[in-house]
């Protein structure tokens, strides 16, 4: 680490453009991606969205990877979904190719999200568009109440842990995947600051940590690094 520079680990990449602007703020900024994220593309997921985009259903996207793993199914056309979200980046996704009408409710974590769906549509079939390595707290809540929860799985997430020599001050954290793949492989000094995309990547840091957790209240990889890079101003 250069004299007098205050050094951060992203665990996503995060671009050239943001790592100058972490530079000109005196921060060293190291990325490196310790999952990767890849669309199922297998004719059986296919049919499966196919069979969706015909019906007038209930949908959930927890993930932006979902969103951009569905959406070149159906080829430009608009089904006739109630579309219940996560906000900021999952949401803007939604709106930008379903349309902003579509959507019936956004919440900031999974399990709030089943708490509002539980709400507004009081029983009956949800379709929950998601990857491998899904949380359970959805599901998981609204079957509790009778709903028949369709999960159609429609992304991987492989886990690429590697062990981290250095010390940084703030470790940034974009997924509960990325936390689970960190700690596979390495401790965390007790005075480095983690910081969360959202409340359920916090969730899942306080498994494995005591330390700091700062958690930022807009999603989008950028909107963390500030909210790091403002608090080591």
């Amino acid at each position: 680490m250069q004299p007098g520079k205050t050094n951060i680990l992203s665990t996503a990449l995060l671009g050239n453009r943001l790592v100058r602007t972490a530079s000109k703020k005196g921060v060293r900024l190291v990325c490196t991606a310790l999952i990767e994220v890849q669309a199922i593309q297998t004719s059986e997921t296919f049919q499966a969205i196919k069979e969706v985009l015909m019906q007038s259903a209930v949908v959930v996207f927890t993930s932006k990877n979902a969103v951009q793993s569905v959406v070149p199914v159906f080829e430009s056309k608009v089904p006739d979904w109630k579309i219940y979200c996560l906000g900021n980046t999952t949401s803007g996704l939604v709106a930008k190719y379903f349309g902003p009408r579509k959507i019936a409710g956004i919440a900031s974590s999974a399990l709030e999200l089943a708490h509002l769906i539980a709400e507004k549509e009081m029983s009956g079939k949800v379709v929950f568009f998601c990857g491998n390595r899904r949380r359970y707290e959805l599901p998981g809540y609204l079957r509790s109440r009778r709903f028949i929860v369709d999960e159609i799985v429609v992304y991987n997430t492989a886990m690429h842990p590697g062990k981290i020599t250095e010390k940084y001050c703030g470790i940034l954290f974009f997924s509960p995947s990325a936390v689970q793949s960190f700690f596979m492989a390495n401790p965390v000094p007790p005075d480095t600051v983690l910081f969360a995309i959202g409340a359920t990547t916090a969730a899942e840091l306080k498994k494995f940590s005591a330390n700091k957790i700062i958690v930022s209240e807009k999603s989008g990889k950028e909107n963390l690094l500030n909210k790091a890079l403002e608090f080591f101003s």
